[in-house]
């Protein structure tokens, strides 16, 4: 009888505990279902929020914001651009993409297999109050590209793009971002252009890890890169990095720069960060 019994309690618990897996499977394909895919095929010309729920969001052609309006997206999401396709704003309307740590929003390509310039750009053109942080901009032309614009951009990755970021005719502040492993890191581009780079990772690009072209007139300029890893502590080699074309105004303020690579390690490599995120 109590052999009976164990075996009736035996097949009591395994019934138990494929319930519990039904359930727990049940509920994996919950949250996994709740996540839908959106394409995004027409201009955005009210106020609208991209969330998880719509994520990932897919990019077709050229898509603009308009209208005075803002583009909100959430942390975590990602952005998907199938080939040449852009995100940008018309004048007077912004993209707030403020992600988290730990729950960054993507920029990425649709591509199965992803390759630099896959994608155009996210553009900030003549936006009033766009603001990126905490995200990941990968296989673009131009990562981000503010265009008469001042974004705030902060916490964010700049990766195997052909620039990470372009600046024309553009003073962002930029703090605490990683632009590695692109063509070039930043580019910046016009007598206008003043961006402010500071605690920055701004190395291991293949060719430049910063292009300044289009001072060519008085009065001289100089740009802000101060306290930024650059993959060296030697003067001369970070110079040799910095590449001035056909303009003899402007300087590149690189000192003090950071000496060594700080200890946390980021997520995705072997890069290291200089900052706690």
């Amino acid at each position: 009888m109590e052999q009976g019994q164990g075996t009736v309690r035996g097949l009591k618990e395994d019934f138990n505990m494929t319930r519990m897996l039904i359930v727990a499977v049940a509920l994996v394909v919950a949250v996994g279902a709740a996540h839908g895919q959106t394409d995004v095929t027409e201009n955005i010309s009210t106020n609208t929020t991209w969330d998880l729920a719509g994520s990932p969001y897919r990019v077709h052609g050229a898509i603009g914001v308009t209208s005075s309006s803002t583009l909100t997206i959430d942390p975590g999401v990602t952005v998907k651009f199938h080939e040449d396709a852009t995100l940008w704003t018309y004048g007077g309307c912004s993209i707030v993409a403020d992600g988290a740590y730990g729950n960054e929003i993507l920029f990425t390509s649709n591509a199965i297999i992803p390759a630099q310039r896959d994608w155009i750009s996210v553009m900030s053109w003549q936006s009033p109050a766009s603001s990126f942080s905490h995200c990941v901009f990968e296989y673009a032309h131009y990562g981000l590209y503010p265009d008469h614009s001042d974004p705030i951009i902060s916490h964010c990755t700049f990766r195997n793009c052909y620039y990470g970021i372009l600046c024309e005719e553009a003073s962002p502040q930029i703090a605490s971002c990683d632009m590695i492993q692109n063509w070039c890191g930043i580019g910046i581009i016009g007598p206008d252009a003043a961006p402010v780079i500071n605690d920055c990772n701004l190395y291991d690009n293949t060719s430049f890890n910063m292009y300044v072209s289009g001072y060519v007139d008085p009065p001289m300029a100089t740009i802000d890169a101060q306290s930024n890893w650059w993959g060296t502590d030697v003067g001369a080699e970070i110079e040799s990095s910095i590449y001035i074309f056909d303009s003899p105004y402007i300087e590149i303020d690189y000192d003090p720069w950071l000496p060594d690579v700080p200890v946390e390690p980021l997520s995705w490599g072997r890069v290291k960060a200089l900052f706690v995120r």
